[in-house]
Parts: C-alpha cells; structure tokens; sequence
C-alpha cells in the first residue's frame, strides 16, 4: 500500500496522454524490426506473425516488451527526480526488478499460459531457467530504454512548460504591481481639491468625485491584458479634469487625436503616467500638447509640454520608469519610446506597432 501511494503521488502531473503513446509507438515499430531482424526477407517476417502459432507467441512477446518499456517509464515517473535518500534507493531497485518481472511475464505468458492452452511455448523445455534469463535480457535492457528516453522526452518538455508557466507568473506579478502604482500625491492633493470644492458648496464637487472613482476603479479593477484606446483616453480626460481643480488658471490642453484609432487595442494605464509627467514636472502656464495618430505601421502618442527650470529630474520620474518596464514586458521589440528634453521643452513620444495593438 506505501509503494501504491508513492506510485500515486507523483512529482509532476504526467497523464497517460501524448508520452504513453509515443512509447507504444515505438515498441510496435521496434518488434517487427526485431523479428525482420531473425529472419531472411521482410517478406518472411509478415508471413511468420500470421500463422497461427507465431501470432501466439510474437502477441506474448509483445506484451512483455511492453512491460519493460512501460514500467521504467513509470519508475522514473514514480521516483524520478531524486529528492530523497528514499527516492534513490526506489529508483536503483527498481531497475533490475522490471528485468526481473518483464522476465517473469513473458515465462508466465509463453511457457505457462500459452503451453497450457495452445500445447506449445516459445522456448524448448530444456532450455533451463538461466539460460532463459540471460536471453530475455537483452529485450529488457533494449525496450527498457525506449521507455527511459520516452520518459525523459516528456519531463524535458514538462520542465519547458512549467518554466513557461513560471515567467508568465512573474511577468503578471510584476505587471499587476506595475499597473497597480498611483502617484500618492495626486490622489492627496484631488481629495483635498475635492474637499475644497464640497466647503465651498461647489456644484463641480459631486462631478470631481464621480470623475475620481471612475479613474480609481478603472486603476484598480481593470484585469484584462488590453482595453480599446478610447477607454484608455477617457481616463486620460478624467485625470485631466481632476489635475485642473489644482491651479486658479485652468491649463490649456491641445489634443490633436485621430479618432479612427481608437478602436485600437493597448495595455490599460499605460498612457496616463505621461500625462501625469507633463503636469507634475512641466509648466502649466504654457499648453500641453497630446496627440494620438498613425505613421507607417506605427501607432504614435507624443505628449509635449514646456518644463520648469527646477524639474531636473523630469527625465527621471518614476512614472517614466514605470511605463518603460511595462513596455518591455507587453511588447518587447514592438515598442519605441522617445524622450527629449531640450530648451526648457519636454517631448514624450510612444511609438507601439500596429500589428501588436
């Protein structure tokens, strides 16, 4: 019952799918090789397994070779890899024991069964016990190996999987803590706007908070891969609305956006951190210039703004460390993101291919 248990709990979800058939694949094709082999003409070969007495006994070997294959694919898939002593002891045991049981198999199948019901065996009765062994070895260790490189075939592309399997988790990982990043301060300073504008009886107040939780739900709850463009566009608006209640003269936006693609599909919340740059490093007294259109193959959102003098590390913010990570993770070689900083003006450009939109 312990052996039966550990058999059960394998290291690795395995199945008897794809592997399985592959090593019963390769035993059917190994034993008529193996009786081609032994006789003079493939044309002979045929003919042996269908008289009636050789199709007894090639249909015992069959299933014989096939206990070795199948039971050192299913010791590795038992034992296989070693983690403990215990492991390792199972493991070199059970080696000669599938010699041992293929052997006695095939004597119990050809030389017991099939004499008692068919009258006949595969072997003379004189042939002896050792000699009967020493020849069945040589099957064992042959179709004992299909099953090893059967097995190891299989846990190669387990292992493939399952590091798959592992970036993908942390690449979700690192993007949902990437996504998940709201500037604290701009949170701050919206409820202290919108506090302002509540004491002073405001009818804009009910207007920034609808505005703030829609931005906040859509920061937090969005959990698909990509959402269309114009989605993304209106948190932008959004975020716009909510930065304006901070300044007496409103800023002056210029959007400048082709609207045929805003069907277009892109990462959520991977706009809005330049637009957050252009209002927390730039100078709002001058206009903040967004554009969305299409060049080539590309799809281009450029945001332009004039700096302050002390915004040193416009460059630097960690909103722009934010998006260059995240795209790298979403879209590898399908990006370009071009930042020039010149004059006491910044220019964001975000070049993301068609195909990958």
């Amino acid at each position: 019952m312990a052996w039966c248990t550990k058999f059960n709990l394998s290291k690795h979800e395995t199945g008897l799918s794809q592997p399985h058939f592959v090593v019963l694949a390769l035993f059917l094709f190994f034993s008529p090789v193996r009786i081609w082999a032994v006789t003079s003409s493939f044309e002979k070969a045929f003919g042996f397994i269908f008289q009636y007495k050789s199709l007894v006994l090639t249909l015992g070997s069959m299933l014989s070779f096939f206990a070795y294959t199948l039971l050192a694919y299913l010791a590795l898939k038992a034992w296989y890899p070693v983690r403990s002593l215990v492991d390792g002891v199972c493991l070199t045991l059970s080696m000669p024991s599938i010699l041992l049981v293929g052997v006695a198999l095939r004597y119990l199948i050809q030389e017991v069964i099939s004499f008692k019901i068919f009258g006949f065996g595969n072997y003379p009765e004189d042939y002896g016990l050792q000699n009967y062994f020493f020849d069945n070895s040589y099957y064992g260790l042959m179709y004992s190996a299909l099953g090893i490189v059967a097995y190891f075939s299989h846990y190669a592309r387990y292992k493939e999987q399952k590091q798959l399997e592992l970036l993908l988790q942390q690449k979700q990982t690192e993007l949902a803590f990437l996504r998940a990043h709201i500037n604290p301060h701009f949170l701050f300073n919206s409820l202290n706007n919108i506090y302002a504008l509540i004491h002073d009886g405001s009818g804009e107040s009910l207007k920034a908070v609808e505005k703030l939780s829609g931005l906040l739900r859509y920061a937090l709850y969005e959990k698909t891969e990509k959402v269309p463009l114009k989605k993304e566009l209106e948190a932008i608006r959004d975020f716009i609305s909510l930065e304006r209640l901070r300044y007496s003269t409103e800023p002056e936006i210029r959007w400048k956006t082709d609207a045929c693609l805003e069907d277009r599909q892109i990462a959520p919340l991977l706009l809005i951190p330049l637009i957050e740059n252009a209002f927390k490093h730039g100078d709002v007294r001058s206009p903040i210039i967004i554009g969305l259109y299409k060049q080539g193959d590309w799809l281009c959102f450029s945001v332009e703004n004039a700096c302050v003098a002390k915004a040193k590390h416009a460059q630097g913010g960690i909103g722009l460390q934010n998006i260059k990570k995240r795209l790298e993770l979403l879209y590898a070689r399908h990006q370009v993101l071009e930042v020039r900083n010149a004059a006491g003006h910044f220019h964001v450009l975000l070049k993301i291919k068609l195909d990958a939109c």
